[in-house]
């Protein structure tokens, strides 16, 4: 926590994570695992050529098949427009609501991200800190690093 406070006072609130809505973050948080971030824009690229807004609503109603033609560049579409699904029903029972999410613990909230099939520690904090401003760092190689250089050990879960 002294880390994330030093760095935000230092820094504030970047907003480097481009997204229309916090639900346009959760999509860019599955369709960035396992590749670089220029495949990711460019399957949302791909939602805009066939114009088509990428909402909820959206991901929910569109065909599987559909989806994966969409999402191919990101790689591993098979399994992400599972995950896309499977973070759409979750943002569904807080009926949509961010506010509702943002007034959730960060604990609870962690543990049901990490219940959604396909999401591991990195999507699951990355949703949480860039969608709904949680006080929790993204623990990725990068992370690992900075620790390791300023003599700390990376612990296992870094959700403050």
């Amino acid at each position: 926590m002294k880390i994330y406070k030093s760095l935000n006072k230092r820094y504030g609130n970047l907003n480097w994570w481009l997204a229309d809505s916090p639900y346009e973050v959760m999509v860019g948080a599955v369709l960035t695992q396992n590749t670089n971030w220029g495949n990711v824009e460019k399957a949302l690229a791909n939602f805009v050529k066939l114009g088509k807004t990428l909402t909820r609503e959206l991901i929910e109603e569109m065909p599987p098949e559909e989806l994966i033609e969409i999402i191919r560049p990101a790689g591993f579409f098979n399994q992400k427009t599972v995950y896309l699904k499977a973070v759409a029903a979750w943002f569904k029972k807080y009926n949509y609501g961010v506010d509702k999410v943002k007034s959730g613990n960060l604990e609870p909230l962690h543990k049901e991200l990490l219940a959604v099939k396909g999401f591991g520690k990195e999507t699951a904090d990355s949703i949480l800190l860039y969608a709904f401003n949680f006080p929790t760092f993204v623990i990725d190689a990068y992370t690992r690093r900075l620790l390791e250089r300023l003599g700390m050990k990376s612990p296992k879960n870094m959700t403050v």
